[in-house]
């Protein structure tokens, strides 16, 4: 059985030595202007689209590494989801997350 893929991107708010990862989910449903992330300490959430383009894709091996390992407790968390890391949110995909809606 073809099991379906989620699309996550991954990447990092706040300074370069301090700050923290988030997991985005352009598929996931949310309301207009929005996107689902999902962060350590607060779990799942809708961030508005200026909070996602302000943050970056992690770039040192430190936030690399926190993004790696935030992705790993996300994917143990849901054993039978596939993921995909993707690069960014395109406008498909804000087209299919609104139309749930």
């Amino acid at each position: 059985m073809i099991k379906d893929v989620t699309n996550v991107i991954l990447k990092w708010e706040g300074g370069t030595k301090t700050g923290s990862a988030l997991l985005f989910f352009p598929a996931y449903s949310a309301n207009r202007g929005n996107i689902v992330c999902y962060a350590h300490m607060g779990q799942h959430s809708e961030a508005c689209m200026g909070y996602y383009r302000q943050c970056r894709n992690p770039s040192t091996p430190q936030q690399k590494e926190e993004a790696k390992n935030l992705f790993a407790e996300y994917q143990r968390s849901f054993p039978s989801e596939v993921f995909r890391v993707v690069k960014r949110d395109t406008k498909n995909m804000r087209i299919e997350r609104y139309k749930q809606n």
